[in-house]
């Protein structure tokens, strides 16, 4: 992909944002992951829409990159913040990836252990296996999904039906799973949990531009 343009970041201005966060000063690691929310657009400019999303409540940067391009956004007494990026070249689930979280110190106040800015426990447990409907235009269809989910880390293992989950995590009520089968075809998920028994989302592959909906409900 083509180098992208500036990317917006925080709504409040620069300097209310130094005010209240020294990220030259990293005090710990967080858990962060990139929501891809929707791509649009057309020649000779293309954007999409993300939702960048960190543990960490205080004062924390999520670094990612959009097509090999590096990006980072500063989150300030929040965990979440969207995010829209630009640029000459169809913005893709697969070109978007997240590369750390950062606690940063606040300005006048003692920097603070690690363990203090740990995830908070996830409330649900998120393993076993789950019927998936999966609808296109052409119809729908059902599979299984086997998820493992690491619960200290917000990270999911597993498969989706003939596809092995290359990554994924789990923030707040977040879900993102990158997967892919030995015929090459790679899929890229994102979506919400509803409850412990329910999630839903949408899905690409790149053997298909369309994008496509998916419901699962947990069977054990």
């Amino acid at each position: 992909m083509k180098r992208m343009l500036g990317l917006v970041l925080a709504v409040q201005a620069p300097y209310l944002l130094a005010e209240a966060c020294d990220c030259q000063t990293v005090i710990g690691a967080c858990q962060g992951s990139i929501e891809f929310v929707k791509a649009y657009g057309s020649k000779p400019s293309f954007g999409a829409d993300l939702v960048v999303h960190s543990s960490e409540k205080g004062c924390s940067k999520v670094e990612y990159q959009v097509g090999g391009t590096p990006y980072q956004t500063l989150l300030v007494n929040r965990n979440s913040e969207p995010e829209s990026v630009f640029g000459t070249s169809p913005v893709t689930p697969a070109s978007v990836q997240f590369k750390a979280c950062k606690v940063c110190a606040r300005t006048g106040a003692k920097p603070s252990s690690p363990a203090a800015t740990a995830a908070e426990p996830k409330a649900y447990d998120l393993s076993g296996s789950w019927a998936s409907v999966q609808t296109c235009s052409w119809g729908s269809g059902n599979s299984t999904m086997t998820i493992n989910y690491n619960q200290s880390t917000g990270s999911v293992g597993g498969r989706l039906a003939n596809a092995g989950i290359d990554s994924g995590a789990i923030r707040g009520n977040h879900v993102q799973i990158s997967a892919s089968n030995w015929l090459g075809n790679r899929i890229e998920m994102t979506g919400e949990i509803i409850d412990s028994q329910h999630m839903r989302g949408t899905y690409t592959q790149s053997s298909s531009r369309e994008t496509c909906s998916w419901e699962a409900s947990k069977a054990n």
